[in-house]
């Protein structure tokens, strides 16, 4: 394992359910080729395994060290130097990889909400 990041993530419709102030925890488990997510929901009290996808080394490496975004119900992680967008969509706990445009840069990128 290279990385454990764990973070807030917006509550489920079946947390809102609850009493109380919903939560959930996302741990985002970074490995050499590939990366997984694990919940946590106030809701049940547990943690549950959402399945993992491949990633290629410098991909995975390059992940360890990028700045987590939020937009439109999205994690995001920008791989720069790859000209790749690590996606993580909160409703379903499903990652996908977005190639950017070429020859963007840090500078001229802005991940916008609505």
């Amino acid at each position: 394992m290279l990385d454990f990041e764990p973070f807030l993530a917006p509550a489920s419709a079946e947390d809102l359910r609850d009493e109380g102030v919903p939560f959930r925890v996302i741990g985002k488990v970074l490995c050499e080729d590939r990366v997984a997510v694990f919940v946590f929901s106030s809701h049940t009290g547990e943690w549950r395994s959402y399945g993992s996808s491949e990633l290629s080394n410098d991909f995975a490496l390059d992940a360890l060290y990028e700045r987590r975004h939020y937009v439109q119900g999205c994690f995001c992680w920008l791989l720069e130097w790859m000209e790749k967008l690590l996606m993580l969509d909160a409703g379903t706990m499903e990652f996908s990889i977005v190639d950017l445009p070429p020859g963007n840069d840090e500078r001229r990128l802005h991940i916008l909400g609505p």
